[in-house]
């Protein structure tokens, strides 16, 4: 068999080499032993026939698995059994299909995915509340705007200068609303998700692409930027919470990097865990989490599987 390896962002490696499957014809024989290696070994006073071991004298009648086949109908209807071998092969057959077929649907599912996300962004730029209302369902809430800018809007914005209107109605509109794979987050979450791209980045989104990074890490995904700067610093904070430097190689420690530079979201929250990762917080560093890093390292410690 033969098999490949993506990532989350799509890229999919070339076809390993083949890899051979070793299967023993049968794990036990009567009057011997079978190694690991599938090979026979005789008792004394017994001679390998086949796959089994017979008296050294010689056998009066067919053997197969120690037991006498003594007509004709019996040696016909051994004959039309699958062998064990063959039993084996047809279930791993069966465990390979169901696996590509698994493989297909997680690639399908991720790609149909980044295609709502790439949607959603291209939605959130044109600044359009009419728009996106109409593609949400929902109708429009001044109230709810009004409120999003005072609790949010104002303070992501207080060192953005060069961030424009048109930009900050866009911001507004995906915080008081957001986007179908971003309800589920609510307001303050979904501007949370804003602060930690900004504090990952320097930088609100505000193009099409950043738009798209920004939901990625609202969805748990990698987004498609990457900041060295950023990264190094989660490494360093990984360090100090597990005691050794980061395995990249790892998917653990990786996801770990990851969501401490990034702060992505997990799919499914678990209060339990996140309530766990804050006393292990205030433990290590010595106070409550508070900005955008801090909550991202919480979020690592909760949900990456990395360990000391």
């Amino acid at each position: 068999y033969k098999i490949t390896a993506a990532d989350d962002g799509g890229n999919e490696t070339a076809l390993a080499d083949s890899t051979a499957l070793r299967v023993c014809s049968t794990k036990t024989i009567s009057n011997g032993t079978v190694s690991s290696a599938c090979a026979i070994t005789c008792n004394s006073g017994y001679t390998q026939n086949g796959y089994t071991c017979v008296s050294s004298g010689g056998p009066s009648s067919s053997f197969l698995q120690g037991e006498t086949i003594t007509s004709e109908e019996e040696l016909e209807e051994e004959a039309e059994t699958p062998s064990t071998t063959e039993k084996l092969v047809e279930k791993t057959q069966e465990a390979v299909e169901e696996i590509t077929d698994t493989a297909k649907q997680a690639a399908q599912a991720f790609a149909e995915k980044i295609t709502a996300i790439v949607s959603e962004a291209a939605e959130i730029v044109k600044a359009n509340v009419n728009s996106l209302l109409g593609k949400l369902g929902f109708k429009r809430d001044l109230v709810k705007e009004k409120a999003s800018v005072e609790k949010y809007v104002k303070s992501l914005i207080k060192d953005m200068p060069g961030y424009g209107q048109e930009q900050r109605n866009a911001l507004n509109n995906f915080i008081a609303y957001g986007t179908d794979t971003t309800l589920k987050l609510g307001e303050g979450e979904r501007a949370g998700v804003v602060n930690s791209y900004k504090s990952a980045f320097g930088k609100l989104p505000a193009t099409e692409t950043e738009w798209s990074d920004a939901i990625k890490i609202a969805n748990g995904r990698w987004p498609s930027e990457t900041n060295e700067q950023t990264e190094g610093n989660a490494e360093a904070a990984f360090k100090k919470i597990y005691l050794r430097n980061p395995d990249r190689t790892n998917p653990h420690d990786d996801a770990a990097v990851t969501v401490m530079a990034y702060g992505l979201r997990p799919a499914n929250r678990n209060l339990d865990s996140e309530k766990a990762a804050i006393r292990i917080f205030r433990a290590i560093y010595g106070y409550s989490p508070k900005n955008a890093s801090a909550w991202d390292i919480v979020r690592a410690i909760a949900y990456s599987g990395a360990t000391r």
